[in-house]
């Protein structure tokens, strides 16, 4: 949250008017510093959004959301960078490991495989209960497996897009 003066000490929205979404996203990390914005979680300041009803819908919006991105502070881009990459290399490395690491990295490596699936676990179950969100704690590995194709192709699809726009 932040306060009406702060938006129009900034001009609003005014420095992201070329961009079809995100501009909100943009604002705050351009006027935020640690005294002047909050996070708010309490229920009546949540923001719900009606969901894409296709596949179609969703992807594009996806992709839109994703094409902000480039309009990111370096320091941003390079700790999502690094978060995704981390992510990525986690999912790879597991399977590699588990084959061809032999029996004496097998024990070590499930259990760095369940530390970290019950560490994102606990986290994310509190994060969804703090947001009131309904999620089945256990799809948690699941989908973060299939994060990887989600950034995959709907990065590489938002990277090359031409120009994103609402429809």
């Amino acid at each position: 949250m932040y306060k009406k003066s702060l938006f129009l000490r900034y001009n609003g929205f005014h420095d992201h008017l070329q961009v079809v979404g995100g501009d909100d996203d943009l604002f705050v990390s351009q006027a935020a510093s640690r005294t002047n914005v909050g996070v708010c979680l309490k229920p009546e300041s949540f923001m719900v959004s009606i969901p894409k009803v296709t596949f179609r819908e969703w992807f594009r919006q996806k992709k839109r959301h994703l094409s902000v991105g480039k309009h990111y502070k370096l320091r941003d881009k390079l700790l999502l960078g690094l978060l995704t990459l981390s992510q990525v290399g986690f999912w790879l490395s597991f399977p590699l490991l588990l084959v061809f690491g032999g029996q004496e990295y097998a024990a070590a490596t499930v259990a760095t495989f369940l530390i970290r699936m019950v560490a994102l676990t606990v986290i994310l179950d509190k994060i969804h209960r703090r947001l009131e969100a309904r999620f089945g704690w256990y799809l948690i590995p699941v989908f973060d497996f299939l994060y990887i194709f989600y950034y995959l192709f709907t990065g590489t699809s938002a990277f090359f897009a031409k120009k994103i726009r609402w429809n």
